[in-house]
């Protein structure tokens, strides 16, 4: 009954299983009649009812708090098994964006936070306690040609620039768990990581959109920089393990513009070719912009796969949140710690099309803390002088 109609049943779905909330094997049997199938089943298509199931699934979970059962368990069991296929369900339709709406995809998304979401690259090392960050390919030195030969603005005209180090870009924006692991830590106020930063920037902002696979925004520059100098001393200390990085020597930091660029255009044969990190046209499905379904909020990160560049795997390049760029935006060479107006980039969830262009160019000063405004992270190889 719960799935033929399920809006009408899932009141009761959900009393029947939080009045079995001391007794976790009757809300797994009931999770167990609604969802049989392990997402990866080939006999259980994503139909568009089947978001509907699995919300009601995840809710029961939240509700009964049925985390705490299955971290009882000291092999995993059927209370874990039951827990993770929920999650695979939600993981599923999150990425099913040539089959499903993008705020059918944004509600999975949310839902997933509370379970916890643990797609690599966008929580927490459990071993660490460190974000856990994905890298793209390497993209080498070199001569690039940025910028957009149709734009009005000079600061846009196609132009050469010069990559001087090799670098990776983190495949998301830092996630709202990521940077609170920063906030949390007990060397978070170290003087290291605040130096020429104004006092009053170590007084931390709520984010305006608080799930855990969220990006990170109502983040400053100063704070972004902040992050970025606390995590990269743990990349030194050898303490943030990644194989893409193994035997490397790198720094981790904010991205200067023209990696950004590099990145979201990558391979950037000529500047026609990529408009977008997709490609030449904009489409709606494949970011969130104004022009989609105006979700009105961020979304979990990676739920517009369709408009990841897909050479180096990286997505919400375009939309989602603006991304805190290293350097100055009147003087793109210097990068120097002061009050100077930022670069950002990619537009955000509240803007357009235009905005998400891979050339587009916006700057703020750097203590400006609003809930489109957000960053992710690079490492880029020492010269061999260091």
């Amino acid at each position: 009954k719960v799935k033929a109609q399920p809006d009408w049943w899932r009141e009761v779905f959900l009393l029947s299983a939080g009045s079995s909330v001391t007794v976790p094997k009757n809300v797994q049997d009931l999770i167990n009649t609604l969802l049989p199938f392990d997402a990866g089943a080939a006999d259980m298509p994503l139909t568009t009812d089947v978001p509907t199931w699995v919300s009601i699934a995840a809710q029961a979970l939240v509700e009964t708090n049925f985390e705490y059962h299955v971290r009882q368990e000291s092999t995993p069991g059927g209370f874990t098994a039951v827990y993770r296929r929920v999650q695979h369900w939600l993981q599923r339709i999150m990425t099913a964006d040539t089959l499903l709406p993008a705020a059918t995809r944004a509600e999975a998304g949310q839902w997933l936070a509370r379970l916890s979401d643990n797609r690599p690259g966008v929580g927490i090392d459990p071993q660490t306690g460190l974000p856990n960050i994905i890298w793209s390919a390497e993209i080498p030195a070199g001569t690039y040609t940025i910028g957009d030969d149709k734009s009005d603005y000079d600061d846009e005209k196609p132009r050469q620039v010069i990559i001087k180090r090799p670098f990776r870009l983190a495949r998301y924006p830092i996630t709202n768990v990521q940077y609170q692991s920063f906030i949390d830590a007990a060397d978070r106020d170290d003087r290291e990581w605040w130096v020429d930063i104004p006092a009053d920037e170590q007084k931390f902002s709520e984010p305006g959109f608080p799930y855990a696979n969220h990006p990170r925004e109502t983040v400053s520059w100063y704070q972004a920089l902040a992050f970025c100098r606390w995590l990269n001393d743990k990349l030194r200390r050898g303490l943030l393990q990644n194989k893409a990085l193994a035997g490397g020597d790198y720094e981790l930091r904010l991205p200067h513009e023209y990696e950004w660029e590099v990145a979201a255009r990558w391979p950037n044969q000529t500047v026609e070719e990529r408009i977008y990190p997709w490609g030449t046209e904009f489409d709606a499905a494949k970011a969130n912009t104004y022009e989609g379904d105006r979700i009105g909020q961020t979304t979990s990160v990676g739920i517009y796969p369709a408009g990841k560049n897909v050479a180096l795997e990286l997505y919400d390049l375009s939309g989602n949140v603006w991304e805190w760029c290293l350097n100055k935006y009147s003087q793109p060479e210097e990068t120097a710690v002061d009050n100077s107006s930022r670069v950002l980039r990619g537009g955000a969830w509240y803007s357009s099309q235009f905005n998400a262009r891979a050339a587009y160019r916006f700057g703020y000063d750097p203590d400006n803390r609003n809930n489109y405004l957000g960053f992710r992270v690079v490492v880029v190889r020492r010269s061999p002088s260091h």
